[in-house]
């Protein structure tokens, strides 16, 4: 049986820091050189000794996560069957997102580690655990600490997967876990603070548009959504799973002050577009901003040099990509750097010699009728 105080006070560790959690993974990643499989398997070694120090073990653990997560998953697989290093070990797999450790991380559920192996299941998002999970919340007595938690799980993680969804629609008549069943429901489709009756009217509805738009996209870089700089507008954005629906009257801006943009990188956007005409995307430098807007059925960019266009793509996800190469002098004797910037649309190259002067970008905005997820920069 989990322990009540000691597992709400974990699992909420995990899940109001989270985010912050994945941010460091990523900005370290980016940033650092990659270790290798031996060398990660020689940290985590020393990482789990009884005799390493507290100091000692954050400093690994900051080193630990400039590796691929995928480099430690042999080491902690085998690891886990060890009782005194079970804690560290669920520790280290889910700060660092280790992936392929459920099967075994499931055997554990019921033990005084049960609440880190939940965080775990969380974190990674692995599909089939998210179902254990659901099997375990299903049965639980709504008085128990494992009910509890795993209800705030997904009531914090976004990105569970349609049929997943239904089964909670199918427990929402239940008379003891059926308000536990919407909240989690209201918290996955986006719509936060919603009654019963609004949900079961508009069921289907939502339930079309989440197969749509909550679409997971293979990240290969550091997620822009997951920084904590993410602005929306107080209205006409909502949450759909893992990405952000946007109204004509809404606005999400990512601030990139934090991210870093040293050498070769990509930034990558993907953008579903309805019927509408309003959207548009925004790439803000120190001296101004490009805009990508949409006319006549094209993705147009307006430039001092010209017009620039791109086929559009309708009821479908659109990829926006900005290749921007390293920094170099423009000319000799100048101060300012200059950074081409060569733009894609769906694979369309649509400007080739670009310049991105001085500084780096400081965000991206979008706005009007769209869907967008997917963002990230990619170091090169």
């Amino acid at each position: 049986m989990i322990k009540q105080r000691i597992a709400l006070r974990f699992i909420s560790r995990y899940l109001t820091f989270g985010v912050l959690f994945l941010f460091m993974f990523s900005y370290a990643l980016s940033e650092a050189k990659e270790l290798t499989e031996r060398e990660v398997t020689t940290l985590i070694t020393e990482y789990l000794k009884a005799d390493t120090s507290s100091t000692r073990q954050n400093e690994i653990l900051s080193e630990l996560k400039t590796a691929k997560p995928i480099l430690a998953q042999r080491i902690l697989k085998t690891a886990l069957a060890d009782e005194n290093q079970r804690p560290g070990v669920l520790k280290l797999a889910t700060e660092l997102r280790v992936p392929g450790l459920c099967e075994i991380v499931k055997k554990y559920i019921d033990t005084e580690d049960g609440d880190q192996c939940i965080a775990y299941m969380f974190v990674t998002q692995d599909r089939s655990a998210l179902n254990f999970l659901f099997d375990i919340w299903v049965k639980a007595d709504t008085e128990s600490a494992i009910f509890g938690l795993i209800s705030i799980g997904f009531e914090s993680f976004s990105g569970c997967n349609i049929n997943l969804l239904d089964k909670f629609y199918n427990q929402i008549n239940d008379e003891t876990r059926g308000e536990r069943a919407k909240d989690i429901l209201c918290f996955q489709l986006g719509i936060i603070g919603k009654d019963l009756s609004y949900l079961k009217s508009n069921w289907e509805k939502l339930r079309n548009e989440y197969i749509k738009f909550a679409r997971t996209f293979s990240i290969a870089g550091q997620d822009l959504l997951l920084l904590p700089g993410l602005r929306e507008t107080e209205t006409g954005v909502r949450k759909v799973g893992p990405n952000y629906s946007i109204e004509k009257s809404g606005g999400l801006q990512i601030n990139l002050s934090d991210s870093p943009q040293t050498g070769d990188f990509i930034l990558k956007a993907m953008v579903y577009i309805g019927d509408g005409d309003d959207c548009k995307m925004e790439v803000y430098d120190t001296n101004g901003c490009f805009t990508i807007r949409i006319e006549k059925n094209e993705w147009v960019l307006a430039t001092d040099a010209g017009l620039y266009g791109a086929s559009l793509k309708r009821k479908d996800w659109n990829v926006i990509e900005w290749n921007v190469s390293a920094e170099k002098k423009a000319k000799k004797g100048e101060a300012k750097l200059m950074r081409n910037v060569k733009l894609f649309i769906n694979g369309e190259n649509v400007v080739k010699d670009g310049l991105l002067i001085n500084d780096k970008i400081d965000c991206l905005k979008f706005y009007g009728e769209c869907v967008v997820g997917g963002v990230e920069l990619i170091k090169k």
